[in-house]
This record gives C-alpha cells, sequence and structure tokens, in this order.
C-alpha cells in the first residue's frame, strides 16, 4: 500500500512538471519594473483575478451547455476579457515605475519567461512582469514576480529567464491555456490570427 501512495505522488509530480515545462516561444508585448515598486493594493490585480475566477468557472460548466448556452457564455467572456483588459491597461498606466510596453520573442511557460532586453538585470534579484501574448485573442495581461535566474549577456542584449513566484493556480491555469491555444495555433499555421 505504502508503494502505491508514494508512486500516485510521483506520478503526479511528473504530470505536473511537464505542464508547468510546457513552452512555446511567441511574440509578445512585455514591461518591467522592480518588485520593490509595486504597491500591495495595485488596482488592476482586483478585475484580472475576478475575471481568472469567471472564466475558470465559465470553462468547467460550459461543457454542461447546449451549443446556443456555450455561444452565450463565450460572448460574454470575450466581452469581459475586453473590458477586463481595458481596466488593466488604464490603472497601470498611471504607475508611472512601469517601462514603455515593448514587443519581444519570449519563450514562455507555466513556470518562467525568457527573452531578451536591452540591459542586464541582477541574477537573483526580483522583477514584476506583465505581459500579454501579442495577435492573440485575449486582453488581459499577465502580471507575475519574477526571480531573475539568468542574464547573458549577448549580441544585441541580455538573455533574461525569469522564474514566476507567485502563480496562484487560477493565473497558472489561465497561463496554461493561453500557452495551449497559441501552441495549437502555431501549428495550424495561424499563429497571430484570432
Amino acid at each position: 500500500m505504502n508503494t502505491t501512495s508514494a508512486g500516485a505522488p510521483a506520478e503526479k509530480n511528473s504530470a505536473q512538471e511537464r505542464r508547468d515545462n510546457y513552452r512555446v516561444n511567441a511574440p509578445v508585448n512585455l514591461r518591467l519594473r522592480s518588485a520593490g515598486s509595486t504597491t500591495s493594493g495595485s488596482s488592476g490585480q482586483a478585475p484580472v483575478a475576478a475575471f481568472e475566477e469567471l472564466t475558470l468557472s465559465a470553462a468547467r460548466y460550459r461543457k454542461e451547455l447546449s451549443n446556443a448556452g456555450r455561444a452565450f457564455v463565450d460572448r460574454v467572456v470575450d466581452t469581459l476579457d475586453a473590458l477586463t483588459g481595458a481596466v488593466a491597461s488604464a490603472s497601470s498606466s498611471v504607475d508611472l515605475v512601469w517601462g514603455d510596453p515593448r514587443a519581444v520573442q519570449a519563450n514562455v511557460s507555466a513556470a518562467g519567461i525568457g527573452f531578451v532586453w536591452d540591459r542586464e538585470i541582477t541574477v537573483g534579484s526580483m522583477v514584476e512582469v506583465e505581459f500579454s501574448f501579442a495577435g492573440e485573442g485575449s486582453a488581459v495581461p499577465f502580471t507575475f514576480i519574477g526571480e531573475v535566474r539568468r542574464s547573458i549577456e549577448v549580441d544585441g542584449g541580455w538573455n533574461i529567464g525569469l522564474a514566476f513566484q507567485d502563480l496562484t493556480q487560477v493565473s497558472q491555469q489561465r497561463l496554461i491555456r493561453q500557452v495551449y491555444e497559441v501552441q495549437r495555433l502555431t501549428l495550424r499555421g495561424r499563429t497571430g490570427q484570432s
């Protein structure tokens, strides 16, 4: 009996590791700031958290609906996505410590993000990263605290690797769904189209 219960967590961890490390290379709009610059009551995070909870619930119950019900739920989620993205953008645009968003090619997984940046960031430091996939449907950005695990000088900048530190389960599931969607579109040859 101990063997079974010991084997199950190892299999679960292996599946979790595979899911966390499923990666996609994709263009993202990204901006950074020092984690020390964050404010505890960031007004843009409450709508994003509520949106994430709603989309998780909608995905859970969507399969039980008729085609018309699913179409309605999809329209509601798309509308809330656009509204939440606008609120998050407006609330973060008044925060002057964020840099301007940049379009970069990034390697994204549920565990972290890698990209080339124009300056060195000290390994071990904590930064807040906000990004959204370019050309994809969701207007709601992902915002995470990341520990700098890699900062290597390369031609044209610094190869930066961040490990996410504050992922909630809901944020992680939303990120995994988005990574899968980008991969699906890439495999179908439709990257950049909604």
